[in-house]
């Protein structure tokens, strides 16, 4: 018989605030984020480039999934962040780059 995991893991809320993209070519179409980790996923609102940068004002929240005990876990537990163009229609995008990012590195700087 299987064991539930639901002990083992920590669920918290992920709070992304004041994101700006710099040197940005300058195109017609929008830009938007969008945040993954594991289940939870999140887009931003596209936004339109200006003088080669995008600001967003709206906040993110993630629910984000961490193991209970950090010392005996090694696996990494990455978010991914992926900078996306909205195509002309509005339906679709184009990749511009991603990035992952440890979010065990982040909480064990934090605690």
């Amino acid at each position: 018989m299987k064991q539930s995991k639901l002990g083992i893991y920590d669920k918290f809320d992920l709070l992304i605030t004041n994101m700006k993209m710099t040197d940005i070519p300058t195109q017609n179409s929008r830009v938007y984020i969008h945040f993954k980790q594991y289940h939870s996923k999140k887009d931003t609102k596209p936004a339109q480039i200006v003088d080669n940068k995008v600001e967003w004002d709206e906040d993110v929240s993630l629910k984000c999934t961490l193991p209970k005990n950090i010392k005996k876990q090694k696996k990494k537990f990455l978010l991914n962040i992926s900078i996306r163009f909205e195509n002309s229609s509005g339906h679709g995008y184009v990749r511009y780059g991603s990035v992952d990012v440890d979010i065990m590195e982040l909480k064990i700087c934090k605690e």
